[in-house]
């Protein structure tokens, strides 16, 4: 996961996806957000946190990543083609706002 910034202003413009096959066999999404605090001197505290999304269950926050690393492995990786349509347009808009306020929650926890 990188943050690119793109564009002008505070727009992020972000068009990386991956699919890889998970443990559980059902499609999940997951989503990776990076949290920061900052002071007059810059940058204190970044974090990033991933959180995964199975169809019909609640988000779960991965914060370590160690949790989530080992989901990159070329093993596991699929043809992202079609790959949102047949998996996730029935269940996954809208999930993004759960998994957001999962890793905020999370991420505020670790801040304080």
């Amino acid at each position: 996961m990188r943050n690119v910034q793109l564009g002008s202003g505070d727009g992020f413009l972000d068009r990386r996806v991956s699919a890889v096959r998970s443990g559980s066999g059902q499609a999940e999404l997951l989503f990776t957000f990076l949290g920061c605090v900052e002071s007059d001197g810059g940058r204190e505290l970044e974090r990033l946190i991933a959180v995964r999304v199975p169809r019909g269950a609640p988000p779960c926050v991965l914060e370590d990543p160690a949790e989530w690393q080992g989901l990159a492995s070329r093993e596991l990786q699929v043809p992202t083609a079609g790959v949102w349509e047949k998996h996730f347009a029935a269940w996954g808009p809208g999930r993004e706002e759960e998994a957001a306020k999962a890793a905020a929650d999370a991420f505020a926890r670790a801040a304080a």
